[in-house]
């Protein structure tokens, strides 16, 4: 009894989990073309027009990381190892 148990959910559940997957990959529903043109705008937004804000604070971690770069280079300098 235990064992026919076990066999049936070896067998049905990768089943039912397959039905359950191919259901949902067909009943997506697809962007409308007014949709894909909104998507492709956020997207660009997110990814090619950074704000200023953003533009400084790169620009501005950028001249902390050289400056402790020479700073650390000047320590070498001075360390007598």
């Amino acid at each position: 009894m235990f064992e026919s148990i076990w066999m049936l959910l070896t067998v049905v559940g990768p089943i039912v989990l397959a039905a359950v997957i191919a259901y949902a990959l067909f009943t997506r529903r697809k962007l409308t073309p007014h949709e894909k043109v909104r998507q492709e705008k956020k997207v660009d937004e997110l990814y090619h027009d950074t704000p200023q804000e953003h533009r400084e604070a790169v620009v501005e971690a950028e001249a902390e990381d050289r400056q402790r770069a020479r700073q650390n280079r000047e320590i070498e300098m001075t360390d007598p190892r």
